[in-house]
C-alpha cells in the first residue's frame, strides 16, 4: 500500500468506496476493493466521505472489544 501517497490517499479510499457501492457481487473484484479500502483506511486513519456518523449515535462498548480496535462503538 506505500504506492498510495497520503496526498491521494482520501480521493484513492472515496473511489474505492465507489466501486464497492457499485460493483456486481458475482466477481472477485468487489472483495479486492474492499480489502484494499480496509488497508488504506487502516494506514492513513480515513474513512470514505460517503460514512457519515453523528457523534450523538456513537458509544463506546466496554473497555474490551471482541474484534475491532479498542474503540468499537455500536450505533
Amino acid at each position: 500500500m506505500n504506492l498510495v501517497p497520503p496526498s491521494v490517499a482520501k480521493r484513492v479510499i472515496d473511489t474505492l468506496q465507489w466501486e464497492v457501492d457499485y460493483a456486481s457481487e458475482i466477481d472477485n473484484y468487489r472483495r479486492c476493493c474492499i480489502s484494499c479500502l480496509q488497508a488504506l483506511s487502516r494506514i492513513y486513519a480515513i474513512i470514505p466521505t460517503t460514512c457519515y456518523l453523528a457523534k450523538e449515535a456513537i458509544t463506546k462498548d466496554g473497555d474490551h472489544p471482541i474484534c475491532g480496535s479498542a474503540s468499537c462503538v455500536s450505533i
